[in-house]
């Protein structure tokens, strides 16, 4: 039996007052496609649909692929946090959804290399898969106990990266160790110290160093054993003072814009109290400025 239903229909250009972007769910699996949906509305508050005129896209462009239509195709290599974006080009209205976790489902058999896209790689292989179990990945900053630290069993002083990747794995121990390997980190590059892959010890509160190798991209360590928060430790250096730079040089305290004094600080029970203070050719203080 067929059933026709008649509607009319008006298609108006109507000005959108909000514009919002709906995610599938907060955790979304890397094997299996799913849609994004967005919410249009007018001046009234009256809901509406737009034209051809969408774009869609990703905060990580390698995390997978949109359609016009909002459906997300994921990279099944990839696990980590994104936002998708849609943008009106009529009106140049834009929305973010809220973010979504991408994990991977493992099995037993088979070998693993995943990524986040930004410079982290896991290789898992079969031998360490004792059965089904999901591996996600988020990212925090170090809370300052777990910024400034010595490691676990040593008397090193060691200063973390401000990115935490926190691995989450659900499933039956892992039966071999894995390989990782973490990108350098901006927040280290001024550091001359030694670099280190550390996993954060929930039971001891203290990080634990891993024999690292240094990539030309990262670091890397063939040691993991299980899973949890990790992240890139340099070794501090004794108290020191290097790259002192003054610009311009000569100033004047009259001409803009003024001076800039920059200059890294090495430390070996930081953080490190700095003062700067301005003397003139005559050994007379001028100002202080820290």
């Amino acid at each position: 039996q067929l059933f026709v239903q008649t509607m009319n229909m008006q298609i108006v250009n109507t000005p959108i007052k909000e514009l919002s972007l709906n995610r599938p769910s907060q955790r979304i699996s890397n094997d299996v496609p799913s849609s994004f949906s967005y919410t249009a509305k007018n001046e009234n508050g009256t809901r509406i649909l737009l034209g051809e005129k969408l774009e869609w896209s990703l905060s990580i462009d390698d995390v997978g692929s949109f359609t016009s239509q909002g459906r997300f195709t994921p990279n099944s290599s990839v696990i980590t946090e994104f936002q998708g974006r849609i943008t009106d080009l009529k009106t140049g209205l834009s929305a973010e959804s809220e973010p979504v976790t991408l994990y991977a489902t493992i099995r037993e058999g088979n070998n693993y290399s995943l990524t986040d896209a930004d410079g982290l790689n896991l290789s898992i292989s079969s031998d360490a898969i004792a059965g089904p179990a999901e591996i996600s990945l988020r990212y925090a900053k170090p809370e300052k106990p777990k910024k400034y630290v010595f490691a676990e069993g040593t008397g090193q002083s060691l200063t973390a990266a401000e990115r935490i990747y926190r691995i989450k794995y659900s499933g039956e121990p892992l039966r071999d160790q894995v390989k990782l390997s973490l990108p350098k980190h901006e927040s280290l590059e001024l550091f001359r110290g030694e670099k280190h892959i550390a996993k954060f010890d929930q039971q001891s509160l203290q990080w634990v160093l891993y024999p690292t190798k240094k990539l030309s991209t990262g670091f890397e360590t063939d040691q993991i054993s299980s899973f949890g928060q990790f992240a890139v430790l340099t070794e501090n250096l004794p108290l020191s003072l290097d790259k002192i730079t003054i610009l311009p040089n000569p100033f004047s305290p009259n001409i803009e814009p003024g001076v800039k004094i920059g200059y890294m600080l090495s430390s070996d029970a930081p953080p490190a109290i700095v003062t700067i203070q301005i003397f003139n050719m005559r050994g007379q203080l001028v100002r202080r400025l820290l």
